[in-house]
C-alpha cells in the first residue's frame, strides 16, 4: 500500500513513514492550532498534527485533506 501526502505529494510505503512525515518533515501542514476540517482547537501544533494524522486514517473528511491510499 502506498500512501501519498496530499499536502506535498510525497509517497510513503508504510504507516510509520507517514507518521514520521506528518509529524516532522511535511512543511505544508497548516501552522495553525485549529483543524480546518472539524474546527477543533488544540493547545499546540504538535497536538494538532497528531489529531490530523489519527483522524486521516479513520475519517474520510480528514483523510481527504492529508493522505491518499493506493
Amino acid at each position: 500500500m502506498v500512501m501519498i501526502c496530499k499536502l506535498c505529494g510525497k509517497n510513503m510505503n508504510s504507516v510509520d513513514e507517514y507518521v514520521r512525515h506528518v509529524m516532522m518533515e511535511c512543511k505544508q501542514v497548516p501552522r495553525t492550532r485549529k483543524c480546518p476540517v472539524c474546527g477543533r482547537r488544540f493547545n499546540t501544533i504538535h497536538k494538532f498534527k497528531v489529531h490530523l494524522m489519527n483522524e486521516a486514517l479513520i475519517d474520510v473528511r480528514h483523510g481527504s485533506m492529508l493522505v491518499q491510499l493506493q
